[in-house]
């Protein structure tokens, strides 16, 4: 047990989170202000990086090996198949993209803006679904305003939000697994240890976590193992794959979208890829690139030789001269919520929620490698977030505070001024911009 809790804290802690849960006006300010900030970075930053990044040609996939050009061609051109064609992965994403985006452009907005203030929407979404989750959870309104802030500021929430990719959308739907799971363990401990959950909230996030990427339905499934029956259970999460497959019919029908299991030969090339480094490189990238960006490194892309982003490769901390810093103060708040992950006695299904899904996502990109770990961070960060939140339950508060607030500056300077380098980078003043000349350093 921890040094820190006795029994009679930890009881305290229960009713103190139990506190928290009650919203109050503080709670919707705040969480209006993050939106409006979330929203505006997403937006400043695609403006920031220019339409270059949704060239395929002289850029390819320049952006972490993401499919960011392919979709928006598909967007900007009916007649492009590119976006429709990962479908058999991403089961819905043609109406999720395609939908929201017909729709602006109903309005006489331009296709270039339309999807820019698409990813805002989503980004904005993202960032108070992280807050609320926070406080369900039983953070403290400065706490989850803080942690809330990190999740945005992180590597994966600077790089990820403002630009055209799944991945914001399948952390959106990552969170609010996270965040029923919290919800159902509130009430149950609030109101009455035989309340059950309307099945039907069940099956819509199920059907959420499956919808977006494939990959993410099992942590939509762990999240309702843990709040339903093992029947229902399995009930709800039949009846989300029902739906969505009868959706991917109908989007097949309309876009000619892959369908899914449909899983074409390339995709076995990312398991095991030797271009994913050693299980070091894929560990580091999965804890520490998540949050603070390392040195990025611009190399030939394997199949067109033109030039990539990469950071599979970059040693943690390199990215500027309070990187390792903003490393060490990153670990220490994982160390302490670890701890708190086996020495709470409260929030038993949601330690089990995080600690099974981080164990699984980093089983999965261990064995479907890919190219670029990075490119999946989006996925991992609400995970983190909610990891280290835990510390935030113990009574060393003001520890916990002060070592957000100062991962929060370093981070955030040492992510920005890596932004700022693949900015420019596409304005031809990235150092090493010629990916034959690094590729032979």
């Amino acid at each position: 047990m921890s040094p820190w809790i006795s029994a009679k804290e930890s009881l305290r802690q229960v009713r103190l989170s139990h506190k928290v849960g009650s919203f109050n006006y503080f709670d919707v300010l705040a969480g209006l202000v993050l939106m409006g900030l979330a929203g505006s970075a997403a937006y400043l930053g695609a403006r920031l990086i220019g339409p270059q990044v949704l060239e395929l040609h002289p850029y390819g996939d320049t952006w972490f090996d993401s499919d960011l050009a392919v979709y928006h061609g598909t967007l900007v051109d009916p007649q492009n198949p590119g976006l429709h064609e990962r479908t058999y992965k991403h089961p819905l994403l043609s109406f999720a993209f395609c939908l929201p985006v017909d729709l602006l452009r109903a309005f006489h907005i331009e296709a270039l803006l339309a999807v820019r203030l698409m990813m805002a929407g989503v980004a904005a979404l993202w960032q108070v679904s992280l807050f609320l989750f926070l406080r369900l959870m039983g953070c403290r309104l400065p706490e989850a305003i803080l942690l809330a802030l990190l999740g945005s500021m992180s590597a994966a929430g600077m790089f990820w939000l403002p630009v055209l990719e799944t991945y914001p959308l399948g952390s959106l739907g990552l969170i609010w697994a996270l965040g029923w799971v919290a919800f159902v363990e509130y009430r149950l401990q609030t109101h009455s240890q035989t309340w059950c959950p309307d099945w039907g909230w069940g099956v819509a996030l199920s059907f959420v976590t499956l919808s977006i990427t494939a990959t993410n339905w099992f942590v939509g499934c762990v999240a309702i193992g843990l709040t339903y029956s093992r029947k229902r259970a399995v009930q709800i999460s039949s009846l989300a794959a029902i739906a969505v497959l009868f959706l991917a019919v109908v989007q097949h029908a309309i876009f000619g979208s892959a369908l899914p299991l449909r899983v074409p030969h390339k995709e076995l090339t990312y398991i095991a890829s030797s271009e994913a480094g050693s299980p070091l490189n894929i560990l580091a990238a999965f804890v520490c690139h998540t949050m603070v960006m390392p040195a990025i490194r611009i190399i030939a892309h394997p199949r067109t030789g033109l030039p990539l982003m990469s950071v599979q490769l970059s040693a943690p901390g390199t990215g500027s001269v309070v990187g390792s810093l903003a490393v060490g103060l990153w670990l220490a708040l994982i160390g302490l919520g670890l701890w708190q992950l086996f020495a709470l006695k409260s929030h038993f299904r949601l330690r089990l929620m995080l600690g099974i899904s981080l164990l699984s996502l980093l089983g999965l990109h261990m064995v479907y490698t890919g190219r670029e770990t990075f490119l999946y961070s989006l996925h991992f960060l609400p995970f983190w977030i909610g990891l280290v939140a835990l510390g935030s339950l113990t009574i060393k508060r003001s520890l916990f505070i002060g070592l957000v607030l100062a991962l929060l500056i370093s981070a955030g300077f040492n992510n920005a001024v890596q932004f700022n380098q693949a900015i420019a980078f596409f304005h031809g003043a990235y150092p090493g911009a010629h990916p034959t000349e690094q590729s032979a350093h």
